[in-house]
Protein backbone atom coordinates (compact mmCIF):
# COMPACT_ATOMS: atom_id res chain seq x y z
CA UNK A 1 0.00 0.00 0.00
CA UNK A 2 1.11 3.88 -0.62
CA UNK A 3 1.82 6.13 1.81
CA UNK A 4 -1.15 8.91 2.43
CA UNK A 5 -0.32 12.41 2.73
CA UNK A 6 -1.04 14.10 6.33
CA UNK A 7 -2.63 17.11 6.34
CA UNK A 8 -2.80 19.02 9.55
CA UNK A 9 -5.54 21.71 9.61
CA UNK A 10 -5.24 23.60 13.24
CA UNK A 11 -4.16 27.22 14.17
CA UNK A 12 -2.43 26.00 17.09
CA UNK A 13 0.77 24.11 17.72
CA UNK A 14 0.49 23.54 21.25
CA UNK A 15 2.15 20.31 21.94
CA UNK A 16 5.24 21.63 20.21
CA UNK A 17 8.06 23.38 22.48
CA UNK A 18 8.67 26.93 21.28
CA UNK A 19 11.57 28.54 22.96
CA UNK A 20 10.34 32.14 24.31
CA UNK A 21 12.89 35.04 24.83
CA UNK A 22 12.57 37.04 28.17
CA UNK A 23 11.37 40.85 28.47
CA UNK A 24 12.94 43.15 30.48
CA UNK A 25 10.17 44.25 33.22
CA UNK A 26 10.56 46.40 35.89
CA UNK A 27 10.69 43.06 38.24
CA UNK A 28 13.97 41.95 36.36
CA UNK A 29 15.85 41.98 39.67
CA UNK A 30 12.69 39.57 41.18
CA UNK A 31 12.53 36.50 38.22
CA UNK A 32 10.20 34.43 40.70
CA UNK A 33 7.34 37.61 40.92
CA UNK A 34 6.81 38.09 37.14
CA UNK A 35 7.95 36.79 33.39
CA UNK A 36 6.73 38.01 30.47
CA UNK A 37 7.40 36.85 27.24
CA UNK A 38 7.39 37.49 23.48
CA UNK A 39 4.48 36.48 21.95
CA UNK A 40 4.87 33.41 19.47
CA UNK A 41 5.59 34.67 16.02
CA UNK A 42 4.32 33.77 12.50
CA UNK A 43 7.75 32.64 11.69
CA UNK A 44 8.44 30.50 14.87
CA UNK A 45 5.21 28.72 14.09
CA UNK A 46 5.81 28.04 10.46
CA UNK A 47 9.49 26.85 11.74
CA UNK A 48 8.38 24.20 14.32
CA UNK A 49 6.06 23.30 11.52
CA UNK A 50 8.49 22.49 8.85
CA UNK A 51 10.74 20.66 12.01
CA UNK A 52 7.81 18.87 12.59
CA UNK A 53 6.55 17.95 8.96
CA UNK A 54 10.41 16.83 8.53
CA UNK A 55 9.98 14.43 11.68
CA UNK A 56 6.90 12.56 10.93
CA UNK A 57 8.54 12.00 6.93
CA UNK A 58 11.78 11.26 8.31
CA UNK A 59 10.32 8.62 10.91
CA UNK A 60 7.61 7.09 8.53
CA UNK A 61 10.96 6.83 5.57
CA UNK A 62 12.91 4.93 7.71
CA UNK A 63 9.99 2.71 9.41
CA UNK A 64 9.45 1.90 5.65
CA UNK A 65 13.12 1.03 4.93
CA UNK A 66 13.13 -1.26 8.33
CA UNK A 67 15.38 0.80 9.68
CA UNK A 68 15.26 2.05 13.38
CA UNK A 69 12.62 4.41 13.45
CA UNK A 70 11.85 3.83 17.19
CA UNK A 71 15.15 6.04 17.58
CA UNK A 72 14.13 8.23 15.37
CA UNK A 73 11.30 8.99 16.81
CA UNK A 74 13.04 9.40 19.87
CA UNK A 75 15.37 11.90 18.68
CA UNK A 76 12.50 13.85 17.24
CA UNK A 77 10.22 13.98 20.37
CA UNK A 78 13.79 15.26 22.47
CA UNK A 79 13.94 18.04 20.12
CA UNK A 80 10.05 19.36 19.31
CA UNK A 81 8.35 18.46 22.87
CA UNK A 82 9.40 19.82 26.39
CA UNK A 83 9.41 16.25 28.29
CA UNK A 84 12.14 16.03 30.75
CA UNK A 85 12.19 20.08 30.65
CA UNK A 86 8.74 20.96 31.74
CA UNK A 87 4.65 19.47 32.26
CA UNK A 88 3.53 18.51 28.80
CA UNK A 89 -0.22 18.61 28.32
CA UNK A 90 -0.23 16.47 25.46
CA UNK A 91 -4.04 14.87 24.25
CA UNK A 92 -3.31 12.80 20.76
CA UNK A 93 -5.96 13.51 18.33
CA UNK A 94 -6.66 9.60 17.70
CA UNK A 95 -6.16 8.60 21.77
CA UNK A 96 -9.72 7.94 23.19
CA UNK A 97 -9.12 5.53 26.19
CA UNK A 98 -5.62 6.74 27.46
CA UNK A 99 -6.67 10.74 25.90
CA UNK A 100 -3.57 12.61 27.63
CA UNK A 101 0.14 11.82 27.60
CA UNK A 102 1.68 13.51 30.37
CA UNK A 103 5.17 10.96 29.92
CA UNK A 104 7.21 10.88 27.09
CA UNK A 105 7.15 7.07 26.88
CA UNK A 106 3.17 7.35 26.94
CA UNK A 107 3.58 9.88 23.96
CA UNK A 108 6.10 7.21 22.20
CA UNK A 109 3.21 4.63 22.06
CA UNK A 110 1.21 7.40 20.27
CA UNK A 111 3.82 7.96 17.87
CA UNK A 112 5.77 4.71 17.08
CA UNK A 113 2.73 2.50 18.30
CA UNK A 114 2.08 0.58 21.31
CA UNK A 115 3.70 -2.59 20.96
CA UNK A 116 6.68 -0.94 19.47
CA UNK A 117 7.38 0.14 23.07
CA UNK A 118 7.24 -1.15 26.58
CA UNK A 119 4.09 -0.48 28.57
CA UNK A 120 2.55 1.25 24.89
CA UNK A 121 -1.21 1.72 25.10
CA UNK A 122 -3.09 -1.19 22.94
CA UNK A 123 -5.13 1.72 21.08
CA UNK A 124 -2.07 3.06 19.74
CA UNK A 125 -1.21 2.53 15.76
CA UNK A 126 1.66 4.80 15.48
CA UNK A 127 0.52 8.27 14.43
CA UNK A 128 4.02 8.92 13.26
CA UNK A 129 3.98 5.81 11.33
CA UNK A 130 0.16 6.32 10.14
CA UNK A 131 -0.39 2.72 11.80
CA UNK A 132 2.40 0.90 9.18
CA UNK A 133 1.44 2.68 5.87
CA UNK A 134 3.44 5.34 6.23
CA UNK A 135 3.01 9.60 5.21
CA UNK A 136 3.67 10.71 2.25
CA UNK A 137 3.70 14.13 2.96
CA UNK A 138 2.91 16.92 5.94
CA UNK A 139 0.59 19.75 4.65
CA UNK A 140 -0.19 22.83 7.28
CA UNK A 141 -2.92 25.18 6.36
CA UNK A 142 -4.56 28.04 8.47
CA UNK A 143 -1.36 30.18 9.32
CA UNK A 144 -3.73 32.41 11.22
Amino acid sequence: SSASPLVHRTTAVAPLQFHSRRLSTAFSDHPDIVTIYDPVTVEEVLDVQSKWATAIKTISKVHREGGEFIAVAAAAAGELYAYGHSNVLFKPTKAAEYQFRPTAEEAMSYFVGGSAVANGYEEDAGFAINGGEGWADVIFKKHQ
